[in-house]
C-alpha cells in the first residue's frame, strides 16, 4: 500500500485508514486504488467516476442538499400582511442600500419588479433582509419575525437593535461552519430557540434593576450578548472554558459595536475565588452548561449579596 501511495504522490500513511479516506485524498482516486483493492468488482468508467464525485465531495453535495431544502421553505413561506415594503439596491460588491416603496405594492408574494443587467440587482421586497452577492439573491431574513418574538416578551427593538441581531445571527451562521457554535442555523429557528429564548428572562427579573451580568458557559454568546443587545445600559461579561469561542465573541462584539461588554477566557471554580469577579454581579445567567446542583456551585460566588441567579 505504502509503494502504491508513494507512486502517486501521496503521503504515506501512519495509522489505519478506508479505501473512501483514502480517494478524498486529490491526488489519489478509485482507479488509482485499484491494486490496494485487488477483489474489487470491475466497474464501468462512469461508474467509477461516479463513485469518485460522491465521496470527495460528499460534504459540499450535503450542504448544496441543505440549501435546496431552505429554498423549498422558502418558497412555502407565505408573506404576513402587515410587512413594511422595501426596496433593495445591490452593485456586484454585494452593497445593499434600503430604498422607499410607494404602499400599494402585492404582498401576496414577493414582488419581481427588478432586473439583473450589467452586474446590478434591482428588487422591490419584503422588510426582510437580504443577501445579495455578486448579483444573487442567497438570503431572506424578516426581521418582523424578530421583533414580533420580542415585543411577545415587552421589549420593542429600535431599527439599531434589529440591525445588531441580524449581523449577530450573520456571523454566527458565518462562523459556525468552521467552529462548532450551534445545531441550529435555520434563521427563524435561532430567533426563536436562541435570541428570545435568551431573552425570556425579563419574565422572571426586571433587567432596569441590573446593571451588571455575568454569563457562565457563554458558548455562542446566548443568553449575554442577546440581553445585551436588548438592555445596553447593563455592563456583561462573557466566560468560557474554550478559547476559540472567546476570539468569535471578541470578533462578534467589536461588529455589533456593543460597549461594556467582555469576553474572557477561562474556567468558572476559577474565576469564582478571583476577587476582580467574586462577588461582583448584579445577575448571573447560565443556559444549558451544567445540571442545577453543579451550575449553583459555579455561578453563587459571582453575585453580590441579595442578588439573583437565573438559569435559563
Amino acid at each position: 500500500m505504502q509503494a502504491c501511495l508513494k507512486e502517486h504522490g501521496s503521503t504515506s500513511l501512519k495509522t489505519s485508514a478506508s479505501l473512501a479516506e483514502l480517494i478524498r485524498r486529490p491526488e489519489l482516486s478509485y482507479e488509482a486504488l485499484g491494486e490496494i483493492d485487488t477483489e474489487r468488482p470491475k466497474l464501468p468508467a462512469d461508474v467509477c467516476e461516479e463513485v469518485n464525485i460522491n465521496i470527495k465531495y460528499a460534504g459540499y453535495l450535503e450542504r448544496q442538499m441543505k440549501q435546496v431544502e431552505q429554498f423549498r421553505k422558502m418558497e412555502r413561506k407565505k408573506i404576513p400582511a402587515d410587512l413594511t415594503m422595501r426596496r433593495y439596491q445591490a452593485s456586484d460588491r454585494g452593497e445593499a442600500e434600503a430604498l422607499h416603496v410607494p404602499s400599494g405594492v402585492d404582498r401576496t408574494g414577493i414582488p419581481t419588479g427588478g432586473r439583473i443587467a450589467g452586474g446590478r440587482v434591482s428588487i422591490a421586497c419584503v422588510p426582510c433582509f437580504y443577501r445579495i452577492k455578486r448579483g444573487e439573491i442567497t438570503k431572506m431574513i424578516d426581521e418582523n419575525t424578530l421583533r414580533r418574538g420580542c415585543e411577545a416578551l415587552g421589549i420593542i427593538l429600535t431599527d439599531e437593535q434589529v440591525r445588531q441581531f441580524l449581523t449577530y445571527y450573520e456571523f454566527l451562521v458565518e462562523k459556525n461552519q468552521v467552529m462548532n457554535l450551534t445545531a441550529i442555523t435555520e434563521y427563524e429557528e435561532v430567533v426563536q430557540k436562541h435570541f428570545v429564548d435568551s431573552l425570556s428572562i425579563v419574565k422572571v427579573c426586571d433587567m432596569k434593576q441590573v446593571q451588571t451580568l455575568i454569563d457562565v458557559g457563554t458558548g455562542a454568546g446566548f443568553p449575554g450578548v442577546p440581553i445585551k443587545i436588548a438592555f445596553p445600559h447593563i455592563k456583561v461579561v462573557l466566560l468560557d472554558s474554550l478559547n476559540k469561542r472567546v476570539q468569535f465573541l471578541n470578533e462578534l462584539t467589536g461588529r455589533l459595536g456593543c460597549q461594556e461588554i467582555t469576553a474572557v477566557h477561562g474556567r468558572a471554580e476559577d474565576f469564582g475565588k478571583n476577587p476582580a469577579y467574586r462577588e461582583q454581579f448584579d445577575l448571573c445567567v447560565s443556559r444549558a452548561v451544567a445540571n442545577l446542583s453543579s451550575l449553583s456551585e459555579y455561578c453563587v460566588p459571582f453575585i453580590k449579596r441579595k442578588r439573583s441567579i437565573y438559569f435559563i
